[in-house]
């Protein structure tokens, strides 16, 4: 019972206490008090505290190097002692080694402390020398303080230690040991005389709903490329594709372009979203933004390019059709046309010239009177013979009075002939 009951109050206290963004420990005044602090980075550069009760994913494909710090500070009112010392080992609590030492880890203190570190190198992780066994046989190291100092220091900062070791992950090993998506604590280590990281495993062991800052390591399926293309309203290509690569589940985001001559109208597809084991595509579909053409004029000439009607200007953007369009001119024909009748605005001025020929009209005959004729000729022999046959020609007939007369002589004598025939039957009868 008194066994339970301790390792209850060890959880609590670890609940409170264990990897904060700053862990404070409060002993009594023989006993330095200092921060302990867990951080991680996948650059090297940009470092982040161990989160409490949550899961920090380390993915596979994506990353070759996870740096692992821990971080001693003196408090405010504390001292930091040859009492204090601080280790990262390479494994679990199991004895797992789930990395391999990309380099050797490299500590870093204040500028008064940094002479009073110590570091020493372990191969089995317990044993320590002050001897650097060859990389591959690296399982971890221990920093001591070789001195006390107490905060802050003489330029009023508070003295600290920072231990950086820089791990690969064993990725066969992993996948092999049947450890991806398992959440774990994949190394360990220990500050002072006080607590253990190992600690929390056990913690882990006795609540697995409390995470406890723990690792998982993730090998995702490949995920089908997102291309995102840039077409203008009639599909066709206006700008470079865009491909987007990523494991199914991670999010993807595609961007808009802005495009020289071209304005947004829609995106088919999604913009944003996951990837999946399937290949997607996201549109970006762009209207031609409207430039002003050069004029279309249309001319119409004669044959000898002389202007026989007004000009016809068509004006439109680059690229809009155009038509012009052939006259009806008096007097003229249509011969052909010059250029291109119909076709597209372009930046330049364009020409379509149409050309006609002009109409033959015959003038009209008049009778010839002889009065532009000389006088010497009027009053000659041929004169006299031109007048009586003029005059003959005025007296005769012509072949359609001669058909009338005809007609109405004939109409004539019958009425005569009729008239005479009653009379001789009129003066029989008053005879008899």
């Amino acid at each position: 019972m008194k066994k339970t009951m301790s390792k209850i109050i060890v959880a609590l206290l670890l609940i409170f206490s264990v990897f904060a963004d700053c862990i404070t420990l409060k002993v009594n005044a023989a006993t330095p008090n200092f921060g302990a602090s867990i951080y991680y980075s996948f650059d090297g550069n940009n470092y982040k505290n161990i989160p409490w009760n949550s899961i920090t994913d380390i993915n596979l494909r994506t990353t070759s190097t996870v740096y692992v710090q821990t971080r001693l500070a003196a408090t405010s009112d504390g001292t930091l002692t040859n009492n204090l010392w601080t280790s990262i080992i390479n494994s679990d609590a199991s004895g797992n080694e789930w990395f391999t030492f990309a380099d050797y880890p490299k500590v870093a203190g204040s500028s008064e402390l940094f002479p009073l570190l110590k570091m020493t190198y372990t191969t089995d992780g317990t044993n320590y020398s002050d001897t650097k066994p060859p990389l591959s046989n690296l399982k971890g190291v221990k920093v001591t303080l070789n001195g006390t100092l107490s905060s802050p220091e003489s330029d009023g900062t508070s003295p600290f230690v920072t231990v950086t070791a820089p791990l690969i992950p064993k990725a066969d090993y992993i996948i092999n040991s049947g450890m991806i998506n398992q959440p774990m604590f994949p190394i360990r280590g220990e500050y002072s005389l006080f607590y253990s990281w190992s600690i929390q495993e056990w913690f882990y062991s006795m609540s697995p709903s409390m995470n406890m800052g723990q690792f998982r390591f993730l090998n995702p399926t490949v995920g089908g490329d997102v291309t995102a293309k840039y077409v203008d309203t009639d599909g066709n290509k206006i700008s470079d594709d865009v491909v987007k690569s990523g494991n199914v589940g991670d999010a993807y985001t595609t961007e808009q372009k802005t495009i020289a001559g071209y304005t947004f109208k829609e995106v088919q597809g999604s913009a944003t979203g996951t990837f999946t084991d399937q290949a997607q595509v996201v549109t970006y579909v762009y209207t031609k933004a409207p430039i002003a053409g050069g004029d279309v004029t249309a001319k119409y000439v004669d044959t000898d390019g002389n202007k026989i009607s007004d000009d016809v200007v068509k004006s439109g953007n680059v690229g809009d059709a155009y038509t012009t369009e052939q006259k009806t001119i008096a007097s003229y024909n249509f011969k052909e046309v010059q250029g291109s009748a119909t076709g597209t605005f372009t930046d330049q001025a364009q020409t379509a010239t149409y050309v006609y020929t002009k109409n033959n009209v015959t003038p009209s005959t008049k009778p010839n009177d002889h009065s532009d004729a000389p006088e010497s000729s009027k009053g000659n022999g041929n004169g006299n013979k031109n007048k009586s046959t003029l005059e003959k020609k005025n007296t005769l007939p012509q072949t359609g009075d001669n058909e009338g007369l005809s007609m109405i002589g004939m109409i004539s004598g019958l009425f005569l002939i009729f008239g005479t025939i009653v009379m001789i039957l009129f003066k029989r009868k008053r005879q008899d």
